[in-house]
């Protein structure tokens, strides 16, 4: 029993000898077994005890598909410049085998620019950034176009345009003011623009919105009827009391008894009352009643008393020989012969006002009375009822300068064919003979 159990131990150690044996023999002694398969390169078949692995490197890069005991795993074994170690490149491939495809900023930067204007959307190290990637004309360092609505340069908006200065009459000013300055009222003329001098042509000459101010037309004088004088006064002169008549004015000849204020010196002047001597005789030598002519009667006698009962100062003239006659009971001094002119009644008085006769410049129409003082009324219808001998040419209507004292729209006329009174408006035609003295 012990012999057995003895000597059994060593079946083992003699087994394992025996195949450690054997296989360092078949090794060691046959290179070439190895070499054709037999041995340490297991080939395509491998060798199932694990001992001698496979390794394949089919892109001759040193680097096997396998990894494990083959070493690092070549990820891909049909590129000989993918292998583990490899450099890796922008190419999207797993160079270096890591596991990560371009990594390491190979690549650079991802700039996308959809318009291809050379400028992308990311900024960073892309560059600066283009703020409209669809727009290839917007982009940093692009020509800014004001007023177009577009950031055309990427500076943060659109360039306001400059204002539009316009200046048409090339003054220096211009019609927009604001911006462009103080506002040109008027661009149209050249003279006319702020700081220029104001002048009288009504216009706002300095564009300070008021026209010819500072006193540069003088004192505003109306003077509607063209005498010379006007109604304001004071710097424009003495105040013309009438404006619608231009024979009444300051320094106008006064006609006493006209109804009108021609001297302006507050008032119609009253005539003087006449002495009885004074008055001419009216040549009257006929007798009425009633009815008829009658023989005129004697003091004491029925309708006595009548005109023709009295010869008072018979009418009596001088000729001065220069185109005056002289009454020699008035002591008036009367144009000879007048112009055959008619006339209205202002332009009468205008004209007697304006009249250089004899070296004398005080010529004036006559009112009714001084009229009526030159009728003889001792000569028959159609007259003329004058003395023709000291008075030459008296025809018709003559005006007075006796305003009609119920209608200032009217004046006294005397008729020289007769003798007769009455009135007439003032802007009728009739014949005029002026007088001088006896005011």
């Amino acid at each position: 029993m012990k012999s057995r159990i003895g000597a059994s131990w060593l079946w083992p150690v003699v087994f394992l000898f025996l195949i450690v044996g054997v296989g360092g023999c078949s090794g060691g002694g046959g290179g070439e077994a190895s070499g054709s398969g037999g041995g340490g390169d297991a080939g395509p078949g491998g060798d199932p005890s694990g001992l001698n692995p496979t390794c394949t490197d089919a892109d001759k890069d040193g680097y096997y598909k396998e990894g494990g005991s083959c070493g690092t795993a070549d990820c891909n074994d049909s590129a000989v410049a993918i292998h583990p170690g490899a450099t890796e490149i922008c190419d999207s491939n797993d160079n270096d085998c890591d596991g990560s495809v371009d990594e390491g900023g190979v690549c650079g930067p991802t700039c996308t620019d959809a318009d291809h204007d050379g400028y992308s959307i990311e900024g960073g190290a892309c560059g600066t950034v283009d703020c409209d990637d669809g727009d290839g004309a917007i982009h940093p360092g692009a020509s800014e176009v004001c007023g177009d609505g577009n950031d055309n340069d990427c500076s943060g908006g659109d360039a306001v345009c400059p204002p539009t200065c316009t200046d048409a009459d090339k003054d220096g000013y211009y019609k927009e003011g604001g911006s462009c300055g103080t506002a040109d009222c008027n661009d149209s003329a050249v003279a006319i623009h702020p700081g220029a001098t104001e002048i009288c042509d009504s216009n706002d000459n300095d564009c300070d919105g008021s026209v010819d101010e500072g006193g540069v037309c003088g004192p505003t004088c109306t003077d509607a009827d063209h005498d010379g004088y006007s109604i304001e006064g004071g710097a424009c002169g003495t105040v013309d009391c009438d404006d619608g008549d231009g024979a009444i004015h300051p320094g106008a000849s006064e006609v006493c008894g006209d109804g009108k204020d021609n001297d302006c010196a507050g008032g119609d002047q009253v005539c003087p009352a006449s002495s009885p001597s004074a008055l001419p005789d009216t040549g009257q030598t006929k007798c009425y009643d009633n009815t008829q002519e009658i023989p005129c009667p004697s003091p004491g006698q029925p309708f006595y008393g009548q005109d023709a009962n009295y010869t008072i100062n018979p009418l009596s003239y001088s000729n001065n020989g220069n185109g005056t006659v002289t009454d020699n009971v008035t002591g008036l001094v009367w144009q000879r012969e007048d112009d055959n002119t008619t006339r209205t009644w202002d332009a009468a008085m205008t004209y007697c006002q304006d009249l250089g006769l004899a070296g004398s410049t005080d010529w004036r129409l006559p009112s009714k009375k001084e009229f009526m003082g030159l009728v003889n009324y001792k000569i028959p219808y159609s007259g003329p009822t004058i003395d023709t001998n000291a008075f030459q040419s008296t025809i018709s209507w003559y005006w007075s300068s006796t305003t009609y004292a119920y209608g200032p729209s009217y004046a006294w006329v005397l008729y020289f064919s007769n003798g007769y009174v009455n009135y007439s408006g003032k802007g009728n035609n009739n014949y005029v003979r002026c007088v001088r003295g006896g005011q």
